[in-house]
């Protein structure tokens, strides 16, 4: 940064010196060996919305001091996801990380296409025709 903008560098060593005041709370995203842990632990009937909430409720896995970061958005994810047999708990977690607008119905409707095709074991093409992956990037830039 200093060599690309040298009137910036005595703004980062100020920056890079301050105190910082002590964190009393965090967000966490979890991570697949815990969630893949606890839903060992449940009975098989339990849905992945059932095991995100548990393991949003575990001292053991959050802690006092941390909360399940986007944990509406992760559970979400999970209850569009629910109705389609075939996908793993890491599949679960994966898709519910993924980068969707959960506002945006065509992101919705193109994320759970992707899902049910995922989950049937069928190979998933990229988007076609090139209009289709324009509208997905552009819905890609709109999230941003």
């Amino acid at each position: 940064m200093g060599k690309r903008n040298r009137a910036d560098l005595e703004r980062v060593r100020n920056a890079m010196c301050a105190e910082l005041p002590a964190l009393t709370h965090a967000g966490l995203f979890p991570e697949l060996d815990y969630v893949e842990a606890l839903a060992s632990r449940m009975p098989s009937s339990a849905s992945f919305e059932d095991v995100l909430d548990a393991f949003a409720a575990s001292d053991a896995a959050v802690g006092t001091h941390y909360a399940l970061c986007k944990a509406d958005t992760l559970k979400h994810m999970a209850r569009v996801l629910k109705p389609l047999s075939g996908l793993s708990t890491a599949d679960q977690l994966r898709m519910c990380m993924a980068p969707v607008r959960v506002v945006s119905e065509e992101q919705m409707q193109l994320f759970f296409r992707f899902a049910s095709q995922y989950a049937a074991g069928v190979t998933v093409p990229p988007p076609r025709p090139t209009s289709e992956l324009g509208r997905a990037r552009l819905l890609a830039q709109l999230r941003q």
